[in-house]
């Protein structure tokens, strides 16, 4: 067998908070699989502080290195010297080619495991897994199991992809002159955001974070949150609700506002005017419930099928969402 080991050298936007011992060695072991990790948690050295009361000096982590290790079966070929004496990778190259996303994949589930126990644990804020194009993961420093480094000939670059730009833009607009004087009105005057909007924000976020769960749950308590503040938040539209709810004699979904509500109170619904809109929305709240009580992010279709929610769905409904805030708003300046 021949150890094969990879290293990487991860470095956080963000700290990992500690107060620990100065002569603690934050060094810790782990299994994945097959794969042995060992983990070195790195301090800052630019600052710390120290609190009233306490022994130790609090800073942060900023960089984990993460290396992996597997028996081989094969060693990595030898180098060949070219006629011209030069090195050549040629056989060296697809053996690590083939190698590198395995031990990719398990250096990073490990470096996210930390991120989530400071996370969700240790109740660290804004700190966020790290996502499959983070440059930590870019050329490890490869060695054998006495410390030998191994040239392999791969190098690899990457551009981590852009939230907003591309065909996955969520309604993400890019600043042209068009939007100067917008733009100078926002400098002249306060944008004050609504509730739902600061959770439509929140919901694109962890979208492009991967996080589809937490994009859901959001999505639909601001879809909540403007229908309810519609029909509620106005005088007019609120006797029609409260009307409606007299009459039912029961709590009433958001679904039954954008269509039995609407349809008293202007004459139209959102379901018979965007059919195909209205049964995204559903399918959102439906999904919202059984992440809800199951933790699951999946739904029943009108038909019974079981539908496991992608990011191609997730899209869907969030236009769909825009969809129906435009129809109340123009159902409401027309109705003025």
């Amino acid at each position: 067998m021949n150890k094969l080991i990879a290293n990487f050298e991860f470095e956080l936007p963000f700290f990992l908070l500690i107060n620990v011992p100065a002569k603690d060695n934050l060094e810790f072991k782990t299994k994945v699989g097959d794969y042995n990790a060992n983990v070195i948690l790195i301090r800052d050295e630019d600052w710390r502080s120290q609190f009233k009361g306490e022994r130790d000096w609090s800073n942060g982590i900023t960089k984990i290195n993460v290396s992996i290790s597997k028996d081989e079966r094969i060693a990595p070929p030898a180098l060949k010297i070219t006629p011209e004496g030069n090195r050549s990778y040629e056989d060296r190259y697809p053996y690590f080619e083939e190698r590198t996303p395995e031990f990719q994949r398990v250096a990073l589930e490990v470096v996210n495991k930390i991120i989530r126990y400071f996370k969700y644990k240790l109740h660290n804020p804004t700190i966020y897994e790290l996502g499959n194009f983070n440059h930590g993961l870019l050329n490890p420093e490869w060695s054998d199991e006495t410390g030998q480094i191994i040239k392999t000939g791969v190098v690899h670059s990457v551009m981590s992809p852009i939230p907003g730009m591309g065909p996955n833009k969520l309604s993400s607009i890019r600043l042209s002159p068009e939007n100067y004087p917008d733009l100078q009105k926002a400098l002249d005057h306060t944008i004050d955001a609504e509730l739902y909007e600061d959770l439509l924000s929140d919901a694109q976020a962890a979208f492009y974070q991967q996080n589809l769960r937490r994009s859901i749950l959001e999505m639909a308590i601001a879809s909540e949150l403007f229908v309810k503040s519609f029909f509620f938040g106005r005088s007019y539209y609120s006797s029609m609700a409260f009307d409606y709810l007299e009459d039912k004699g029961r709590k009433i979904s958001v679904t039954e506002f954008i269509h039995n509500v609407a349809k008293r109170a202007f004459g139209v619904s959102f379901k018979e005017e965007n059919p195909e809109s209205f049964s995204n929305i559903d399918y959102l709240f439906r999904a919202r419930n059984k992440i809800a009580h199951r933790g699951e992010i999946s739904y029943r279709d009108d038909s019974g099928c079981l539908i496991v929610v992608n990011e191609m769905i997730v899209q869907e409904w969030w236009y769909s969402i825009q969809e129906l805030i435009t129809w109340l708003t123009n159902q409401d300046v027309s109705t003025r």
